[in-house]
């Protein structure tokens, strides 16, 4: 019996897909590499063909059509996948097909000596031909691998890739998060260094504040020291004053026709003022329209008064440099200087009226531009005594138009003489105003020429008011006397008493006791008032004064 062969073992073992031990390695392959497989297996065909002398037999075999067809053969994956029924087929282990045929020899002997050589070739290319159909089978199935591997190997590529670019992406969103975190460490880090600095500066800014009020504090201490020890002072020479004019006073201050002939000439001084300075400004138009202008800078600083010494030494300050800006113009100069004292006389009848304390800030003003400018005191004193003649202690009778107008009092557009109420105010308000500044004291904070400068308003000129009007015959006493009075005590009577001691204590007495009951008869509101004041000093052994200015802002 013979054998057909079984094909190359290395073709058989080694590169047999289903053989135990595969490596999916060794089908990783190209195309180029599956055409280089697919050659071999066809060239160890072709050998073994050749080595049972059936070559030619299967190069004819391979010309020859399909035993179940007439058409012409073409190995198709379909003819790989099928063979003859009469042929007996061995399948290894590792699923190669090994056709082994079994021919018995005797038969085949005898068949042989019978039959033509013709038919002899045939079946020996029948037997080439279901060799070769199996051999395109499983050339199929390796090409079905190959195929199947290059998918798996594209998929793992496709995969590695993915992996590749999921890697990329997740170490450039772990540098992104890196960085993101390192930004935000670093602003961090800026924004508390410069909450450090801030605070640094804060600290910095406190420290230097608060040392900047300690040394306000310690200079404004050492300022009122002095101040108090200056004022202790001016109050020992003015008691010593006051001893010495008290004597003189009792001549003079009884002498009715010197006092007139005062007034007199502080009416005079209004007409030399008003001939010289305002009709000659009124001549110079040009002139006039700048002094106006400069005016209007000035007359709203008066406005401005605070009851506080900070803005009380601003405002002088800023009137002062106004002032000096006109200096280089005499005319001028003198205009401003009696438009200041209008304006100031006009709020003491206006808004001392109403707040006699306002008295304070605008008689620090009035005393201290007199000591920088002691022009002023002759424009202000004429001023005064026009429209308050009560400030030097003159009165006459007001029986007669002229004796009206002497006194100050007011017509209104039809000709009427005002409300003897509405005049008792506004004397009132300028007798405060007055009275304020002989008891106020030169502050060199406010202007530096105040100090060791002589007061231009000293008490003495209270002392004058208060005896001149006590020693006044009965006939010429009206109210306005009696409010004139308190307005007096209100503003100065404190100060007049430290000054003066007992003789100050003694007016007092004189004024609340014999000088009300002058009068009794008549039932003044204002000598009333007067009777009150007496009752409060002796329950509080003081008299009240109005609040002093503030200190600070």
């Amino acid at each position: 019996m013979r054998f057909v062969p079984d094909l190359d073992p290395s073709f058989q073992h080694s590169d047999d897909p289903f053989q135990d031990g595969y490596s999916d390695t060794s089908y990783e392959t190209d195309d180029e590499e599956k055409d280089v497989v697919s050659v071999s297996v066809s060239k160890q065909l072709e050998m073994a063909m050749e080595e049972l002398g059936l070559g030619e037999h299967y190069k004819a075999a391979s010309e020859l059509k399909s035993p179940e067809s007439h058409d012409s053969f073409t190995p198709t994956s379909a003819h790989r996948t099928s063979g003859p029924a009469n042929s007996r087929v061995r399948e290894d282990k590792a699923g190669f097909v090994g056709a082994q045929f079994t021919v018995d020899s005797e038969e085949s002997g005898d068949k042989n000596e019978g039959e033509p050589n013709s038919s002899h070739k045939a079946r020996e290319a029948k037997i080439a031909f279901d060799i070769r159909v199996r051999m395109d089978s499983r050339l199929g199935k390796i090409e079905s691998i190959l195929a199947e591997r290059r998918r798996v190997r594209e998929e793992r590529a496709e995969k590695l890739r993915r992996e590749a670019e999921e890697a990329k992406r997740c170490e450039e969103e772990k540098k992104r998060q890196e960085e993101e975190a390192r930004r935000k460490e670093e602003e961090l880090e800026r924004k508390e260094q410069e909450r450090l600095r801030k605070e640094e500066e804060e600290r910095a800014a406190k420290k230097a504040q608060e040392e900047a009020e300690k040394a306000q504090k310690e200079k404004e201490m050492q300022e009122h020291q002095a101040q108090e020890l200056v004022r202790k002072e001016e109050e020992k020479r003015l008691r010593m004053e006051a001893a010495k004019k008290e004597a003189e006073s009792k001549k003079s201050s009884y002498n009715f026709e010197a006092i007139s002939a005062e007034f007199v000439q502080y009416k005079q001084d209004i007409l030399d003022i008003k001939a010289d300075v305002v009709e000659a400004m009124n001549k110079d138009k040009d002139l006039k329209k700048l002094v106006n202008q400069h005016k209007r800078k000035i007359n709203p600083k008066f406005g401005q008064l605070t009851h506080t010494l900070p803005q009380l030494r601003k405002i002088t300050s800023e009137i002062v440099a106004l002032v000096e800006q006109t200096k280089n113009n005499i005319l001028v100069f003198k205009w401003i200087l009696n438009f200041m004292a209008k304006a100031i006389v006009s709020q003491a009848e206006t808004e001392v009226t109403v707040s006699p304390g306002a008295s304070l800030p605008l008689g620090m003003l009035a005393l201290h531009l007199t000591i920088v400018f002691p022009e002023f005191r002759y424009f202000l004193m004429a001023r005064f005594v026009k429209k308050c003649p009560y400030v030097i202690g003159y009165t006459c009778d007001i029986d007669t138009d002229e004796g009206r107008i002497r006194m100050g009092w007011k017509r209104s557009s039809d000709q009427r003489w005002e409300a003897e109420t509405k005049y008792n105010e506004r004397v009132g308000g300028i007798c405060t105003l007055f009275s304020a500044m002989t008891r106020l004291r030169l502050d060199p904070s406010i202007v530096p020429q105040a100090q060791g400068a002589k007061h231009p308003f000293p008490i003495s000129h209270g002392w004058r008011l208060v005896s001149r009007m006590l020693n006044l015959p009965l006939n010429l006493l009206q109210n306005t006397h009696f409010v004139i009075a308190n307005d007096w005590w209100d503003a100065s009577a404190a100060e007049f008493v430290m000054a003066y001691g007992k003789q100050a204590n003694k007016i007092l007495e004189l004024m609340t006791t014999e000088w009300v009951a002058s009068v009794a008869d008549r039932r003044y509101p204002g000598a009333a008032r007067l009777v009150l004041q007496k009752e409060e000093l002796a329950s509080t052994g003081k008299c009240k004064s109005f609040k002093p200015m503030d200190a600070y802002e």
